[in-house]
Parts: structure tokens; sequence; C-alpha cells
């Protein structure tokens, strides 16, 4: 075995410092030990072939899939002999992402798991060597776990799953921005843009794919910097800017050949493919779809070939070469069928793995109940005794399992009653929020009512007064006083009736807003609904905490597109929100003025925006922030951080449903602990 290592070393080793641009330097770095690892494992020749294993299968991956998996196989025998739980999980990851990368799907996803059992493991953190680049062993097992979790997401997308998948992205990204880990940044943000880009929501895929270079080259981690110019390019040309995609496709083809990422090459030469189509130079697109061709015919990627066959078709149905279309078209027809079909048999497998496990215990189950069954026969064999003493042992069985039969009814008819408890109290607790809701926003259009009612009462007082002035200087006969008295009291009238207006809009309004809710959906300005309850709530908060003044500050769109909601759904959302902005900078202001001298100034700032077929509503405060470790909490039933009888823990679930099931929008938190919260709501636009 020795020998055999020492060959392959000395076959692949000199290859890699003749030919410098077919290896990738840069993670031979980020890989090696560090000088003191080295020193103290030098003795140890296993110590010394898991690092080449895992850098060998590390550099066929992308070249030689199959080398790859044999050096990982290599790894994770080496790792279970040695009883090194960490390098088996890297080496579990790695397998599975090189037969993701063969579009073994249901292979690939039983490695991830088992992967993620023992990166999950905190006793996985106790003997990690090797790969510590001056961190803590915590933060080098969560680094390679948001690693792992990157790979779930990419097989979640290859899958279908793109709301699971965007969800994952999204978690590696908020916590690689919390520890500035600018490489996990830069792999999370360029799955996140191509997770946009397959949405169509191009704008958001370029802001990702953009962040993603940045990070690359901030964390001077250059593998897959060939793919995100490539996403770029294809982005710009889908925009029809076909310079800027021209550059971008030329810059990913020269650092993916000087990489040899054949993949992203492939991908590449069909981008530049689609693109001189699109400008009308079909014999480029011919040109650089033959040359896809021949990539991912190397490679026997079956989604590449129907690509590029689909390239030809296109290209010369736009020549008007209707021969060579149609026999392309011929070649598409079944091959997207075949693939279809695969793709439904990979779905099915990665859907039933937990499936086929519990089939297998079951079967476990079944040859351990035959072996009992084969003892008891060889006991009855043995004699009348032995059949005596099973008998009376079936019998006490029996009557112990109708012991255990009664007690289980005794439990489900337990289980039942406590369900329905609990549905009663969940139904209670939900009105409970839409009261207090209710409450919030009564106590806002009071505070407002006030004010004109205190006008009128005022003027109405005023108003007394002269016309007494008037009737005596009538009966004095004083005709100039007279006049003038009168225009004020004609002044005052009809100020009394503008603030009664005024009322009684307010109480038309509320009427609007207390009516049960309707599936009938208006079209509304959401500039103007956000700017009423942003008023209401303030004014309510402060009935309860006079003491509290914040600053209320709005950006709204101007030429914002009107949305179709049902207005009072969104009234409640948007009173959640604020109501729970408010609570976080009234936390803040009472551990601001408690713990410090410094002036705390509350603010709120509420904006919208426009992004394409969207409108987005963004609720910002400067309150305490939300932990990382419960952002991805707030939108879970009875989650929530308020003392125990001032939540339900329901308004931002019920918010979430409104909106996401409701409306068919987006919801999503932005925090940082300390600094502040941001609410984001995006609504389809009324078209």
């Amino acid at each position: 075995m020795r020998l055999f290592f020492v060959l392959n070393l000395l076959l692949i080793l000199p290859k890699l410092s003749i030919a410098q641009k077919n290896f990738d330097y840069v993670e031979m770095q980020k890989m090696s030990f560090d000088s003191l690892n080295v020193r103290r494992h030098q003795a140890n020749n296993d110590t010394l072939r898991m690092d080449a294993y895992r850098r060998l299968g590390f550099y066929h991956a992308e070249i030689n899939r199959d080398s790859a998996i044999y050096y990982g196989q290599l790894q994770l025998q080496l790792a279970k002999k040695m009883k090194q739980l960490f390098w088996e999980g890297l080496a579990l990851s790695h397998i599975g992402y090189v037969y993701y990368k063969k579009e073994n799907y249901p292979t690939a996803i039983k490695y991830f798991l088992k992967a993620q059992l023992i990166l999950e493991n905190v006793d996985t953190e106790k003997n990690i060597w090797g790969l510590l680049k001056n961190e803590s062993p915590k933060k080098t097992r969560l680094r390679f776990l948001s690693g792992l979790l990157n790979n779930l997401a990419i097989l979640n997308g290859a899958i279908g799953n793109l709301d699971k998948q965007l969800l994952l992205l999204n978690q590696i990204y908020s916590y690689a921005s919390s520890v500035q880990d600018n490489l996990a940044l830069s792999v999370s943000a360029m799955n996140i843009g191509r997770v946009y880009f397959r949405k169509n929501k191009l704008d958001s895929a370029l802001l990702f794919e953009k962040k993603a270079l940045h990070f690359a080259d901030v964390s001077d981690y250059t593998k897959y910097k060939g793919g995100i110019l490539s996403s770029i390019g294809e982005i710009y040309n889908k925009k029809s800017n076909y310079s800027l995609s021209k550059n971008y496709y030329q810059q990913a083809l020269r650092i993916s050949k000087y990489q040899r990422n054949f993949q992203n090459i492939g991908e590449t030469y069909l981008g530049f493919a689609t693109m001189y189509r699109n400008v009308g130079q079909i014999d480029s697109s011919i040109y650089y779809t033959r040359q896809g061709l021949s990539i991912y015919n190397d490679l026997h990627l079956q989604t590449g070939i129907l690509i590029a066959y689909m390239s030809f078709y296109l290209t010369y149905k736009k020549q008007k070469s209707i021969d060579s279309a149609f026999y392309y078209l011929d070649k598409v027809t079944p091959l997207k069928d075949s693939l279809a079909n695969n793709e439904n048999e990979k779905l099915r497998q990665v859907l039933n793995i937990t499936f086929d496990d519990q089939l297998r215990l079951e079967e476990l189950e079944k040859e351990r109940i035959q072996s009992q069954n084969k003892l008891r026969m060889y006991a009855m064999l043995a004699g009348l005794a032995a059949i005596l003493i099973i008998a009376f042992i079936l019998y006490r069985g029996n009557r112990q399992k109708q012991k255990a039969n009664v007690l289980l009814n005794q439990q489900n008819d337990q289980i039942h009653r406590t369900l329905t408890q609990l549905k009663t109290t969940q139904n209670q607790l939900i009105q409970k929020e839409k009261l207090a809701s209710l409450g919030e926003l009564t106590a806002g259009i009071a505070h407002e009512i006030q004010n004109p009612l205190n006008f009128v009462n005022n003027f109405a007082e005023v108003s007394v007064e002269l016309a007494d002035e008037l009737h005596q200087s009538v009966a004095d006969e004083d005709k100039p006083l007279a006049q003038e008295l009168a225009a004020d009291l004609r002044q005052n009238m009809q100020l009394i009736a503008q603030n009664g207006q005024r009322a009684s809009s307010i109480v038309r309004a509320m009427l609007e807003h207390s009516r049960p809710s309707s599936d009938v959906r208006q079209h509304t300005d959401l500039n103007a609904l956000a700017d009423e309850y942003l008023k209401l709530a303030y004014h309510g908060f402060r009935v309860k905490h006079n003491d509290f003044t914040a600053t209320l500050q709005t950006d709204f769109a101007a030429d914002l597109p009107l949305v179709d909601v049902v207005v009072g759904d969104i009234g409640r959302v948007l009173l959640n929100l604020f109501n729970n902005a408010f609570y976080a900078l009234h936390q803040r202001e009472l551990t601001e003025r408690s713990a410090t001298s410094q002036e705390y100034k509350p603010v709120i700032v509420v904006s919208t925006y426009q992004q394409g077929k969207q409108v987005e509503l963004r609720v910002k405060d400067n309150g305490m922030g939300i932990p990382v470790g419960i952002q991805g909490k707030v939108f879970q039933p009875f989650f929530t951080t308020k003392p125990t009888g001032q939540g339900t823990g329901l308004g931002l679930s019920l918010s979430y449903d409104i909106i996401t099931k409701g409306h068919g929008g987006e919801m999503w938190v932005e925090s940082q602990e300390g600094k502040g919260t941001t609410f984001v709501v995006t609504l389809p636009a009324h078209s």
C-alpha cells in the first residue's frame, strides 16, 4: 500500500511543479499544515498520508472525478483507522460533493447527511489537527459545517427546491457575515446569486454575484472565480448588455482554463454561444456551441450535452437552416425525455432515502424475530418441560401485551384530550393577539382624534363668548364692532366645521379598519397605508409609555405602483412591525439610560422601493437588535423574546403567513445585535 502511495505521489507531484497553471496553489496554501503541526506529526506516516489524500482528492475534483472519489475513500478509511472523527466528516463531505458533480444526487445526499451528523457534533472539536488557521477548534468546525450546508443547498437547487436552497444559503451568509469569513461569504453569495437568476430576479442576482467576486478577491480564494465571472456574464447577456457580457465571459474562460475547471469552461463556451446568437453572429455561436459540446462529451454530463444540442437547434433555426435545426431537435427530444425520467428517478430516490433506511431496519427486525423463532423451536424439541416453560412465558407476555395495549389506549385518549386543549389554547392566543393589535390601533386612533375634539371644544367656548359680545354690541347699536365680532364668529365656525370633519374622517377610517378582514383585494397605495399605521402605532405606544419619544423618518418612493392586497390584513402586519420596532427602541432606551450617560436617540425609518415587478417595504430601527442564534426563529409560532405575559409569540408568525401565503410575497429579517433590526416585506406590484 505504501509503495502504491509513493508511486502516485511520484507520478503526480512533479506534474504539479512543472505545469504550475494546472494547479491552484492558493488552495494548496489554504489546506497546508502550519509549521508547528508539520513538525509535531512529521514522524507519523499516516498523518502525512491523510493530508496528501485530501490534497489529491481536491485536485482531481474538477479534473478526474473518479480519481477524486478514490482518494476521498482512502482518506475516509484512514480517518476511521486513526479515529479522526473530524477528518472522517471532511472525507464524507468531499465524496458527496464529487458525486453531486457527477449528478448522482441520491448517493451525494447520503454522504452529505453522514458528514452533517459528524460536523454538527461538538465532540468533533476535541481532536482537530492540521486545519487550524489561528482560530479556535469551534470556528474551524463551523467553517467546514457551513461549507457542507452550502453543498446541501446546491443539491436542493439541483432537485428544484429553490426555497429550501435560498433558506440554507441565507443562513450560511448570515453566519459568515457574523464571523467575517470572506471565503464562506464568497461561496454563499455566488450561490444566492444563481438562485435569484433562476427566479429571474436579475438585479438581485447581479448584486450577490458581484459581492461574491469581491469576497473572492479579498479572501484570495480563486477556485470558483471563473464560475462567478461566467454567472455575471450570463446575467448581462439576459439583460441584453452584450459588451459587458462578452467581457466577463472572456475573464471567466481565461481563469477556468488556468484552473482546468472543465465544467466552468463548458458553461462559458455555451454562454458565448447564446450571446453571439442573440447578436446575430451565427458562425461564432456554432463554433462555441461545438466547443461546449466537446467538453460535456468528455465529462459525460448529459445535462450539458442537452443544452448544447438545444443551442445548435436555436442557432440553426435562427439561421433558417431547417434541416440542421430539425436534426438537433431530434437529438434534443429523446435526451430531454431521458433526463426528465432520470431526474424524476433521482428525486424519488433522494426523497425515499429515509424510507429505505426504515425498510432496512424493518428487515433487520424481521431477521431478529426469525432468529428468535428458531431458538424457540429448538427449545420445544428439547422436551416437554421446556415447552411448558415457553408456554408460560408466552402466556405471561400476552398478558403484559394486553396490559400494554390498555395503557396505550389510555395514553392515546390522554393525547387526544391534550391536543384538543392545545388547539383551544392556540385559538385563544390567536384571538388574544388580534385583540392586542386592535387595542394598539384603538389607542392610536383615540390619541389622533383627541386633537380635533379639543380644538372643537375650545373654539366652541370662544364662539359662545363672541356671540354674547355680538348680542351686546347689537343692543348698543355699535355696528363696526358687531361686524368684526360676526366675522370672528364665522371664522370660528369654519374652523369648528373643519376639525369636526377631520374627526369624522378618523372615525370612518377606524370603522373601516375595525371591520372583519375579508378576502377582497383592493388597489392600495402602500405609502399612504404605511404612513397612517406608523402614526397610529406611535400614538398608541405613547399612550402606554408617555415618557417615550422617537424620531419617525419616512423615505417613500415617489412613483410607487399600487399593490393588490387585503387592506385589513396588511394593516395588521404593519401595526405588528411598528409595535415591535417601538418596543425594541424603548428597551434600548431604558438600557442606555441605566447603563451609560450617553444620550440615545430612538429612530425608526420606514422606506419603500420598487424592485422590478415587486414592491419592497423596509422597517428599520436602531434598537437592541436580534442575536444571530435566534434570528432564524423569529417567524416561528409562539416564539417571543418578550417577558412572560407581554407577548404571545404569534404576531410575526401570523404576519409571515399573511405576506407569504396570503399575498404571494416574501418577508425576512436583517439584524445586528446592539445596532438595530430591519424587517423587509415584498409584495407583487399591481400590473
